[in-house]
């Protein structure tokens, strides 16, 4: 079996890249939490971190979708092209 063509460089598992990018915006948004919260008190920078974590991965999680529908359309058509 042939494998498919791919254009530039491309992931081979995709889950390891969607964990590793999901874990650097939960520490960076957790930890922007904890430094606002900290000028408050202690579980106010508990609950900022929390939800800054909570943030990081929402938002790289909708990066990371809009990100992989282009690679597949573009890789999708390039392939069709072929």
């Amino acid at each position: 079996m042939r494998r498919k063509p791919t254009c530039g460089v491309r992931i081979r598992n995709r889950w390891v890249m969607k964990e590793l990018c999901i874990l650097v915006g939960m520490t960076c948004l957790g930890w922007v939490g904890w430094w606002i919260g900290a000028k408050v008190g202690l579980m106010t920078a508990f609950t900022l971190s929390g939800i800054g974590s909570i943030l990081g991965v929402y938002v790289d999680w909708r990066i990371l979708s809009v990100a992989v529908s282009r690679t597949e359309w573009v890789g999708s058509k390039k392939w069709s092209e072929q």
